[in-house]
Formats: structure tokens, C-alpha cells, sequence
């Protein structure tokens, strides 16, 4: 239920309280994914760091890639074990 509550208020723009619900339902991909979204890419890699999460990991990975930071891309998707 938090899961889906955390995606129903991101789909809205509630950013903040769906943070805070994605963090309560400890789905880490989605607080990395939402924080580049909002542009707090070193928020996402401490989240990263201190989860050890490897979906977290492949999920800052894609983001980096996004933004052409190919080297940051491929440092994250080696810690995720998942290389593209």
C-alpha cells in the first residue's frame, strides 16, 4: 500500500510525500530515481552508498547515462553487478 501511495502522490507532483513514502516502503530505485528527477543527484548517491542496493545502484547508473556522464554510468552499473 505504501508503494502504491508513494507512485499515486509522485504521479501528482507531491515529490516530497512520495519520497517519504518510497523511503517507507524501502523502494530505494524509485527515492534514486525521483531525486535525479529533482536534480539532487548526490542526495541519490549517498542513498546509493549507504543501501548498498544494487537496483539502487543500476538506477543511478541509467540516470547518469541519461545526463552523458558515461563514466559515473558505468562506475554505478559495475557496483549494481548488471553491466548494459
Amino acid at each position: 500500500l505504501k508503494q502504491w501511495w508513494a507512485k499515486f502522490c509522485e504521479s501528482n507532483g507531491s515529490f516530497q510525500k512520495a519520497i517519504h513514502y518510497y523511503r517507507l516502503a524501502g523502494d530505494m530505485s524509485s527515492l534514486v530515481r525521483i531525486h535525479c528527477f529533482l536534480g539532487n543527484f548526490e542526495t541519490a548517491e549517498s542513498i546509493v552508498v549507504e543501501t548498498s542496493n544494487p537496483s539502487a545502484s543500476f538506477q543511478l547508473g541509467l540516470e547518469f547515462e541519461k545526463i552523458g556522464n558515461i563514466l559515473q554510468a558505468i562506475h554505478q552499473f559495475a557496483r549494481s553487478g548488471k553491466i548494459r
